[in-house]
């Protein structure tokens, strides 16, 4: 059976993984039509990281590891 702990890492990655890709797409496709794709990924990821931390700390309460 797996662990919880085992569960819950695969869980963040997985989420994670998936708010990358996405955010990475995006600001590849407005950065195609802009000139401020430095500022735009500085951006992307400073509100990746904020979301990042409030799931993992909602999650964290939720789902205790």
């Amino acid at each position: 059976m797996l662990s919880k702990s085992l569960i819950w890492h695969v869980a963040v990655f997985a989420v994670w993984f998936v708010l990358h890709a996405t955010h990475d797409a995006i600001w590849l496709f407005i950065g195609r039509f802009t000139d401020w794709n430095l500022q735009g990924s500085v951006f992307a990821i400073l509100a990746l990281t904020l979301v990042m931390t409030v799931l993992t700390k909602i999650l964290g309460k939720r789902f205790p590891h």
